[in-house]
């Protein structure tokens, strides 16, 4: 089953199917991405604007056992956020 790779309140910029840059998609809402494959993806936040983007397939129930990522952008987040025992901002 391919899994949807939506960045809630965003827009993926650009996707690179693959990772191909001869390959790409613009101004994506989602991308599916089949079992045991990859993609490359870009996402641009608003210029001096902190932004957090979750993002989530549409098994909603995979995102209650953790399958979910945030990308945080912010001129003082920490150098550690987002390693190890620091996934999660504080």
């Amino acid at each position: 089953m391919p899994i949807a790779a939506p960045p809630i309140a965003g827009i993926w910029d650009r996707v690179y199917p693959n990772g191909s840059p001869k390959n790409v998609l613009y101004d994506m809402q989602t991308y599916g991405l089949p079992v045991a494959s990859a993609s490359a993806m870009d996402i641009v936040s608003p210029k001096g604007k902190t932004t957090a983007n979750a993002i989530v397939d549409h098994t909603m129930s995979a995102a209650l056992r953790g399958a979910i990522t945030v990308l945080i952008n912010s001129d003082d987040a920490p150098a550690d956020a987002g390693k190890g025992d620091n996934i999660l901002p504080r």
